[in-house]
């Protein structure tokens, strides 16, 4: 029996696998059994575990640009009310898996980001990806004179997004919305003064 395995469904599986376990409590054979797949239809896709989660994080990447572009990128709402949708939606996300997971760019960042340098710059590629949509929607909120001009866009960026992602670790721990309610209001009252 000749079975056509797909590609693209071990990377989305993966991913679940990847998001809810970590890099290093993932091993090949649960990825085999989870995916239902043998061995070597594993290693005809991908050459190595590490290379099967730079995939993963790519796949990761792209998905979460797509829903990032949702909130960011629309035209219906001032920039700084698709900045706020954007962070409420996500945190929403994370809430309704019991912050159990976070971001999968955060959680390997946190687990590997100083042990594997490939691993690393796919992590800083993915999450600069994402760093610019938030700069770029910081822009336009400038530009419109809803957010604060003395820092440049791309400072508020970086201070602001990395803040959140801490705030997703944070969650996994504390378990409740203070933490991220304490993000918000600090977050949105520091981007308004003027």
């Amino acid at each position: 029996m000749n079975i056509k395995h797909d590609k693209q469904a071990i990377l989305e599986q993966g991913e679940q696998i990847l998001r809810k376990q970590g890099y290093h409590n993932t091993g090949i054979n649960q990825i085999l059994k989870e995916c239902k797949i043998p061995k070597g239809s594993f290693y005809n896709f991908f050459n190595s575990k590490e290379e099967f989660g730079l995939e993963v994080l790519k796949l990761y990447g792209d998905n979460n640009l797509a829903m990032m572009a949702q909130f960011l990128e629309s035209e219906e709402q001032s920039p700084l009310k698709r900045l706020k949708n954007f962070y409420e939606g996500f945190f929403q996300a994370n809430q309704s898996e019991g912050f159990r997971y976070g971001c999968l760019v955060n959680n390997f960042t946190s687990e590997i980001g100083g042990q594997n340098e490939t691993l690393r710059q796919m992590l800083d590629r993915q999450y600069n990806r994402f760093l610019e949509m938030v700069i770029n929607c910081l822009q336009e909120a400038q530009a419109l004179g809803e957010v604060r001009t003395d820092y440049p866009a791309d400072e508020l960026g970086e201070y602001v997004h990395g803040h959140f992602m801490g705030v997703l670790n944070r969650l996994k721990s504390a378990k409740n919305s203070r933490t991220f309610d304490i993000f918000y209001a600090i977050t949105f009252d520091f981007l308004t003064k003027k």
